[in-house]
């Protein structure tokens, strides 16, 4: 059974994409490129991650691949991002979706809910130093 998908979907990539774009202003006050530990930089993690949606998670929700240039520096990835984000929605609210891309799409947002909570986390223990 095919179906469009369900504006809540769309509405959450939507917020996510919100949420994404919020990150623009703070670029120069968080240092996102800090690895606390032996964690990965949040800039690492968003780069990671731009690339898992452009590789693996666009041809498998029916988009095609765009050809594939690394984004350097946190700006590039969130602007590529966005831009993937847009396409997806675009996208998403004109097709019909198998039960199985359905079930991708709500993986997808629940992974990037989980990178946004990771993100809200180490900006309360970064305490960046007064000059």
């Amino acid at each position: 059974m095919l179906g469009t998908a369900p504006s809540t979907e769309v509405q959450d990539l939507a917020w996510l994409s919100g949420e994404l774009e919020s990150l623009m202003p703070m670029l120069d006050v968080i240092p996102f490129d800090e690895k606390p530990g032996d964690l990965p930089s949040f800039t690492e993690l968003l780069l990671e991650w731009y690339e898992i949606c452009l590789i693996r998670h666009t041809p498998a929700l029916g988009l095609p691949v765009r050809p594939f240039a690394r984004p350097v520096g946190l700006e590039a990835i969130l602007n590529a991002t966005l831009t993937l984000r847009v396409d997806w929605i675009t996208h998403l609210r004109a097709s019909d979706l198998d039960p199985e891309t359905l079930s991708l799409l709500r993986q997808i947002i629940r992974q990037e809910r989980g990178l946004f909570k990771q993100l809200a986390e180490r900006i309360m223990t970064i305490q960046k130093p007064v000059p």
